[in-house]
């Protein structure tokens, strides 16, 4: 675009709003000038939802990215007649200088209308849009609620500093030809802004959300003035093109995820750049060339880095390929590994990120390269740097995948054309879509990844794995309790309660209350003396829960209470009636599903019926048949992953599809190499 574009210097009427954002019940100034304020009509100011407007049929992604914002958006803007207004007003037509450092410190007009938002106004992304004499500029703004909403969990992120960086009014921003005349280290708030970026990048997000969860919105300065805003929410969404973050918001959505928050990124180039903002609101300075300068790298918050982008070259349909067919991001969508998706609908934009990884076994691990986690779980990749895709300018990677940042996940879909395809939504993005928000939108527990093993010495040995994701090398293990050597069965009652069978067929309960291998874990009192070392086998299921198959190959369930006289168990029911028995290893998973692995070598699923708790062997569902044979150890976690120690001594982490037994599970991750065969027990945390 040529420096000249006279798109981006005064129009016919502009406008722009006092704030990016507003709650209800609060009041907003809208600041209009004309051009020529001699024509006899009055100025029409208009606010509608973001969602009233109609977009125009023009998919910008066909194009050349370094033209994007070329053309007019207000051309293609419309509102159907029957569609009202939240607010509507005629005002006097006035005509206002553009200061020369308009782009710095302003424009400095006086309000010409100030609305006080109903207290009932629903929240949303609205539009101002002012017309005169048939032309039409608009501005963009975020109405949020007086409180969150008890049953709105969402909270979704419009990229506000990420707009004023790029905007060309009044000709200069963060970038200098062809997007600005002049290229500056601070821009103002208080003036017109281009919302190219908004329409291209983040409003079919923002429709798609609206059109199917309750969510409210914020802008990303919401994130840098208010410290308290994410408290009320589970998932927070940074959606687009999310560039420009403060030391404030990162701060505050690293403390929100450690916390347990969630955190989804529908966006390319996130949290690239750092900037800081006036205590007023009004201007935003660019503190540094990147983040990265500063040491701390946009992947300690994203757990993703910018890896290709500034495509001088129109963009080729390249889409999404599936390494984690298994992952619960991909169920119930019928992809499998190495089908590709997104490429009809340009979800690869204009700028990528990516979690650097090893592709050598073709199960892409992470690498721990530029600053990103050993823990980040890939599930997806677009590789951008080969002919005939012609990433030329910065040729790359993009990913689609997540990490545990404390008790919280950070999931990122790390395009900043993610919402392409939810456009028409239908196929494949909005069902991935849909199942992050329906997974994320919710706490999601973590397990602290605790192993314990039993020597023939009678040494409980802890390790832990770190990752949780079948990638390192669990080494490293440290005795946290002697004198085991009567033990002869080991279960894991999760939350650092472990379960022995001994000699003599009492079953004892012993705790680890650090469960970080600081000790000691002393084997505790008995609280069943007899009985149990005929069992066919023991394991554990729910906090507080016992199973175990008897002789005749029953399944029965046990509850152990831990009250002030110590702890108890029940005297057990029976849940499954017979064929228990075939089974030579059996363990628990999450959400009532039972593993079990047979004579013949394969793996089965069983689901417990929600309602009555029982558990039939003859629904055991296959859905292992390689590798299972040669298992000597299998141990469940309660989000359904399994470790399993085979004859060769190594430990193996599986990844389970949701439980939903679906495909053939495999391969499985060598997460230690060797040696742990030498242990007769092993159990979760």
């Amino acid at each position: 675009m040529p420096p000249s574009n006279r798109l981006w210097g005064m129009q016919a009427v502009e406008v722009y709003t006092s704030t990016t954002s507003v709650r209800a019940g609060e009041a907003i100034s809208f600041h209009v000038s004309v051009a020529d304020a001699s024509l006899a009509e009055p100025v029409h100011l208009a606010v509608y939802r973001s969602n009233q407007f109609d977009y125009g049929p023009e998919n910008p992604f066909g194009r050349i990215a370094a033209d994007i914002y070329a053309s007019d958006y207000r051309s293609m803007l419309s509102v159907d007649a029957e569609e009202q207004p939240v607010h509507e007003v005629n005002l006097a037509a006035q005509a206002y200088p553009v200061p020369a450092d308009a782009g710095r410190s302003g424009c400095g007009w006086p309000a010409a209308d100030a609305w006080q938002v109903p207290d009932d106004l629903p929240p949303g992304v609205h539009l101002a849009e002012v017309t005169y004499g048939g032309d039409r500029s608009y501005a963009l703004f975020v109405v949020r609620p007086l409180t969150a909403a008890a049953a709105t969990t969402i909270l979704c992120q419009l990229s506000s500093a990420t707009h004023q960086a790029y905007n060309p009014w009044s000709g200069s921003c963060f970038y200098g030809p062809p997007i600005c005349d002049t290229q500056v280290s601070q821009v103002s708030f208080a003036r017109p802004c281009q919302l190219w970026d908004f329409l291209l990048y983040e409003q079919p997000i923002v429709s798609w959300l609206e059109q199917h969860y309750p969510v409210e919105f914020c802008t990303s300065i919401d994130v840098h003035a208010d410290a308290n805003l994410l408290n009320p929410y589970q998932l927070l969404i940074s959606c687009g093109h999310d560039e420009y973050w403060s030391a404030a918001m990162r701060d505050r959505v690293d403390a929100f995820a450690i916390a347990g928050g969630n955190v989804l990124i529908l966006s390319g180039n996130t949290a690239f750049r750092p900037v800081e903002f006036d205590a007023e609101l009004t201007t935003m300075t660019l503190s540094a060339g990147t983040w990265n300068d500063l040491g701390r790298p946009e992947s300690a918050t994203t757990g993703v880095r910018f890896s290709a982008g500034r495509w001088s070259q129109p963009l080729p349909p390249v889409g999404f390929t599936v390494r984690r067919p298994r992952h619960w991001v991909f169920a119930g969508t019928g992809l499998q590994a190495g089908d590709q998706f997104g490429h009809d609908e340009g979800v690869i934009g204009y700028e990528t990120d990516a979690a650097p990884y090893d592709d050598a076994t073709g199960f892409p691990l992470a690498t721990g390269a530029d600053g990103t986690s050993l823990g980040y779980a890939v599930l997806a990749t677009a590789d951008l740097t080969e002919a005939p895709q012609q990433w030329m300018d910065q040729p790359g990677h993009a990913t689609l995948g997540y990490l545990r940042h404390g008790a919280g996940i950070v999931m990122a879909a790390a395009t900043t054309g993610w919402g392409q395809g939810l456009l028409d939504d239908a196929g494949h993005v909005p069902a991935v879509t849909a199942n992050m928000v329906d997974r994320l939108r919710h706490p999601t527990p973590v397990t602290n990844g605790a192993l314990y093993a039993l020597t023939a010495a009678g040494d409980l040995t802890f390790y832990r794995d770190h990752n949780q994701d079948g990638t390192g090398d669990i080494t490293g293990g440290t005795v946290v309790g002697t004198g085991w050597d009567d033990v002869e069965r080991l279960v894991g009652g999760g939350d650092g309660v472990l379960y022995a069978v001994t000699r003599d067929g009492a079953l004892r309960m012993a705790r680890d209350p650090n469960a970080d291998g600081t000790g000691p874990v002393t084997l505790g009192q008995v609280i069943s003396p007899s009985g149990w070392k005929q069992l066919l086998a023991v394991f554990g299921g729910d906090p507080g829960q016992l199973f175990a198959v008897t002789p005749d190959g029953n399944l029965v369930s046990y509850q152990v209470s831990d009250g002030h006289g110590g702890p108890t168990i029940d005297d057990g029911r029976v849940v499954g009636q017979g064929g228990w028995d075939q089974f030579r290893l059996l363990t628990a998973g999450g959400g009532g599903v039972i593993y079990g692995v047979d004579g013949a070598g394969n793996l089965a699923l069983v689901q417990r019926d929600p309602l009555t708790g029982t558990a039939q062997a003859s629904a055991a569902r296959v859905i292992g048949h390689a590798e299972w044979a040669t298992a000597n150890m299998l141990v469940g976690t309660r989000h359904g992953n399994l470790y399993v120690i085979n004859e060769d001594g190594q430990l193996l982490w599986y990844q389970i599809d949701s439980g939903s037994g679906s495909g053939d599970v495999g391969p499985g991750q060598v997460v230690g190499r060797s040696g742990w065969n030498t242990f007769t027990a092993l159990a979760t945390g």
